[in-house]
């Protein structure tokens, strides 16, 4: 755990509220998120002590700097083709992206990345001890109360509102499923499985592991797997590497703690749990049925995404199909072909097609250069695995639209590496699964 002047780190409170997009307060007409502000004021505190230090631009990352300059044919590309609320949202993102990605790039050095980026992930890790916290008290709330605790907080009390429905921590009137302090199951998800990378003590996995099958998501499952298999591929290299034995006596015991836990905690909440697990079992029988019938469940749309998105690159001028029509606005095609229709503005509910039509083919294969990059020079286990759930959590549902800006720290800081060794890789920080 990271010690020194913690509490005075902005990198760590920017990690604490990110998670977060509950936490916003009103700025005039809008709601700004604690999280962007904080993330504002890091930037212009760097700004203001660069120009101090008559010292502006620090190296330029070659597939950073093209990602920004894409975004910038996109930005013309969308004054040209889109419409109305759509060119202003799109036009806002890429503003707003171009702006952070530049400054990362040239007012923030490697070691500065590097150890900035520690601050932040224990800013993570706390905020996914506090969700975790609220996700309980939303089911509990929820199942025995049935009182919607996001709802009258955030929504009534507070009046948070923009554009969001409180009501989605229900779903299909079968299980109260836990979103945590956001409006999506599946944002919940994506922090809890951070916490589950960060945290070092098994009696807080098992907790995760739990929460995060009582939230019925499909995308924590998925993750889950994948941090499985990448747990096992981490210890049959070392085995290869240095004839370690796979399942030492202290490993053995650990396993042993954990599915006794596991099992004492079912036993001791038998009723709820029991009644529970078994509706969030019709939940998922009732999503599997969906996807035998010509209904709009989300996975349904979802799989649609992705089968309309040639349609909509042959039907697309050169021009979008090299740039894109606009970040994070990538509903404008489904929309205007009658191919899906969502009200108001809209993104696919997925990373890989979002980023593919929003920013266009070019965009796309520089956005997963970058993170194959990232991920491949990443000298922390830490790293490796907060990139490879955002690449694979990305095809099932829209990460990147939050994620995106603290992914490209984390790939800049790696870019000055140069391991050959791949023994040399760490756990600094944290280190869970």
């Amino acid at each position: 755990m990271i010690k020194n002047n913690i509490s005075r780190n902005w990198f760590f409170w920017w990690g604490l509220f990110f998670p977060m997009p509950a936490l916003a307060f009103g700025l005039g007409d809008y709601k700004v998120g604690a999280a962007n502000f904080i993330l504002l004021c890091i930037v212009l505190k760097k700004i203001v002590e660069k120009i101090r230090s008559k010292k502006l631009i620090n190296r330029i990352y070659t597939l950073h700097f093209a990602f920004a300059i894409s975004i910038v044919f996109t930005m013309c590309v969308t004054v040209l083709t889109m419409k109305n609320d759509w060119m202003v949202k799109a036009f806002g993102f890429e503003i707003k992206m171009i702006f952070f990605l530049f400054c990362f790039i040239f007012l923030f050095n490697n070691e500065e990345l590097k150890k900035n980026k520690m601050f932040f992930f224990e800013g993570l890790f706390y905020a996914s001890v506090i969700n975790l916290i609220w996700g309980w008290a939303q089911m509990y709330f929820g199942y025995i109360q049935g009182i919607n605790i996001n709802k009258v907080v955030f929504g009534e009390l507070l009046g948070i509102d923009a554009g969001i429905n409180w009501d989605q921590s229900v779903a299909h009137n079968i299980v109260y499923r836990i979103s945590g302090l956001s409006w999506e199951t599946a944002s919940f998800a994506i922090i809890e499985i951070i916490g589950l990378i960060l945290t070092k003590n098994y009696y807080l996995r098992v907790i995760i592991i739990l929460t995060l099958l009582a939230s019925t998501s499909k995308t924590a499952i998925i993750l889950m797997a994948v941090l499985f298999v990448y747990w096992l591929y981490q210890k049959l290299k070392f085995i290869f590497y240095k004839e370690y034995i796979f399942l030492r006596k202290k490993e053995i015991f650990k396993i042993t703690v954990m599915l006794a836990l596991i099992i004492g905690v079912v036993s001791c909440f038998s009723d709820f749990a029991f009644d529970y697990f078994q509706r969030a079992i019709d939940l998922g029988l009732l999503v599997i049925e969906s996807l035998t019938t010509n209904t709009n469940a989300s996975a349904n749309v979802h799989k649609m995404y992705y089968e309309k998105v040639v349609y909509i690159l042959d039907n697309s001028s050169i021009y979008n199909c090299l740039f894109g029509y606009g970040m994070f606005t990538a509903g404008f095609p489904y929309t205007q072909n009658n191919l899906i229709a969502f009200n108001g503005v809209w993104s696919p509910e997925t990373d890989v097609i979002t980023i593919l039509i929003g920013n266009g083919v070019i965009g796309f294969i520089i956005y997963y250069l970058i993170l194959a990059k990232g991920f491949l020079k990443a000298e922390d286990y830490i790293d490796k695995k907060f990139i490879l759930v955002q690449i694979i959590g990305g095809i099932t549902y829209l990460y990147c639209q939050g994620w995106m800006i603290p992914l490209f720290m984390i790939t800049l800081s790696n870019l000055g590496n140069n391991d050959k060794n791949p023994l040399k890789i760490t756990n600094n920080c944290r280190g869970g699964i």
